[in-house]
């Protein structure tokens, strides 16, 4: 018998993908505080060894699901011009969050006090998003209707979030789809247009 590694076979992106639906059912259950790897492992059906090998830890098991929840899929985006390109992006991250707000609103906080899932949640959720803004905006560049890349458009997926997503805790009733055109026109538009 040879020594060396023994080798285990790959998990496939279906089996992949059960285990990230598992993990997202269990912290919809009972929180990111209380989520444990242990509890993860038994609803996939899987050791907790897979789900370390895979993720390494609790904050990118937990971002690469909600990943999978979140999938705004900005990348199908391109309606030809920018208006309608942002009136799209702004739909669909408000019917995200409607569907998935009290999962969103508990992560928010676990984040504050937790800086490695606040850095998991960054690298698998909103940076993947953010560069599918940048090629929506280098489009518009390409099509003559941004001059030049906006030099402020690292605040374009806060400026969206804060103005839509967190607009309950401001003002009074959620946003429809008149106050996502109203946002595109006159907060979106001329600020990258600046």
């Amino acid at each position: 018998m040879a020594d060396g590694p023994v080798s285990r076979p790959r998990v496939t992106a279906g089996r992949e993908l059960e285990l990230l639906q598992a993990a997202v059912e269990v912290l919809r259950e009972v929180g990111y505080e209380a989520l444990t790897m242990d509890a993860v492992a038994a609803r996939g059906r899987c050791s907790k060894a897979t789900l370390y090998r895979l993720w390494g830890g609790k904050p990118q098991l937990v971002a690469a699901g909600l990943r999978v929840v979140k999938r705004l899929e900005l990348d199908t985006i391109d309606t030809g011009n920018l208006r309608d390109d942002l009136v799209t992006v702004c739909e669909r991250l408000l019917a995200n969050a409607e569907k998935e707000a009290l999962l969103f609103a508990a992560l928010t906080h676990a984040a504050l006090v937790d800086p490695d899932l606040a850095a998991a949640m960054r690298e698998a959720l909103f940076r993947p998003d953010t560069e599918q803004l940048h090629a929506i905006l280098d489009r518009a560049v390409a099509r003559g209707e941004l001059a030049a890349p906006p030099s402020g458009i690292d605040f374009l997926p806060g400026l969206v979030g804060g103005g839509l997503v967190l607009r309950p805790l401001f003002q009074e009733g959620r946003a429809d789809r008149a106050l996502v055109g109203r946002f595109v026109d006159e907060v979106l538009l001329p600020v990258l247009r600046h």
